[in-house]
């Protein structure tokens, strides 16, 4: 029941996007979608685009607390099944770097985890991965 809501939440929020315009939670709306286009319609080619379509938007704005969940979600659950792991390091990092200044502490969080996960999956040396 959860995953229909959250289908229908980025459904809506992609629909309300283009009908008034870009907003402080785009990217993160769009990378959203892209990941539900990705695993629950399984259309890695479309999710593919909408991910580096959420990541032109991050480019665009200046919201850096937002900018954490849509670096985030379109780096790590779309990307990284379709582009190597390590080439998605930089934005975990980037994410963790813009949740510490925007006082995202959540998304900052996310952003250390997932930097540390790819580190470890993509055969980086284990003395890179200590804080």
């Amino acid at each position: 029941k959860n995953t229909e809501v959250y289908v229908l939440l980025c459904c809506e929020n992609v629909r309300w996007m283009t009908k008034y315009g870009l907003t402080d939670s785009s990217a993160a709306s769009t990378a959203s979608f892209a990941n539900v286009v990705t695993h629950k319609f399984g259309d890695f080619k479309t999710g593919t685009k909408l991910a580096e379509l959420a990541m032109s938007i991050v480019d665009r704005q200046k919201n850096k607390f937002n900018e954490t969940q849509a670096l985030n979600t379109a780096n790590q659950n779309v990307l990284g099944w379709v582009k190597p792991i390590r080439s998605r390091i930089p934005y975990h990092v980037r994410a963790y770097e813009s949740g510490i200044l925007s006082g995202n502490m959540e998304g900052a969080c996310v952003g250390k985890w997932f930097t540390y996960w790819s580190m470890y999956h993509s055969a980086s040396p284990l003395g890179v991965l200590e804080a």
